[in-house]
């Protein structure tokens, strides 16, 4: 993964419409020994929000579990270094999940390939499709699901935390789509 990209993926978090003091960014440093960690630590004077944990190398699970454990947050947003969000993203998704005061919520992504094609996942048509409207049980969900990414979901952070629904770190690929 180019630093360029990571760099961007940091900086998609803070053209959200939201204050610095409202939300938090935590960077789990996994072992790394490329340049990542310093494109962070060079961003710490313009956004005071960040925190980076270092861990030693143990995989994405295992990182992901230990962002959940070390954030603060109401909610949990997984966004993976490769990954970078449209302005207003996370305020729309936290709007939408606490005006029909939700506990998990699912959005939809674009994909772009390697050669630049945009692949556009909305939810799963078949629950557009089940004649009720767009909020839907965590079971219909889950059965309609198809081994997506985490980082398209928002998480109400103290149901992660009082069921302990911690990532798999005995899965070291595809970890988000174990069912």
């Amino acid at each position: 993964m180019g630093l360029k990209i990571f760099e961007r993926c940091i900086r998609s978090l803070y053209i959200q419409n939201l204050d610095l003091d409202t939300f938090e960014v935590v960077v789990v440093n996994d072992g790394t020994n490329d340049k990542s960690i310093e494109i962070v630590e060079s961003l710490f004077d313009e956004y005071k929000n960040i925190v980076i944990i270092h861990q030693e190398n143990k995989g994405l699970a295992s990182a992901r579990n230990t962002g959940v454990i070390h954030s603060k947050g109401k909610y949990l947003i997984f966004v993976d270094p490769d990954d970078y969000l449209i302005e207003n993203t996370v305020f729309n998704m936290i709007d939408f999940v606490e005006t029909h005061r939700l506990e998990i919520a699912m959005f939809g992504q674009i994909h772009i390939d390697l050669k630049g094609t945009q692949h556009i996942y909305n939810i799963p048509n078949e629950l557009s499709d089940l004649n009720k409207p767009y909020i839907h049980s965590g079971t219909e969900l889950f059965k309609f699901r198809k081994n997506d990414s985490v980082c398209k979901y928002v998480f109400l952070r103290e149901l992660i935390i009082e069921n302990n629904c911690y990532f798999l770190e005995t899965v070291k690929y595809f970890e988000d789509a174990v069912s």
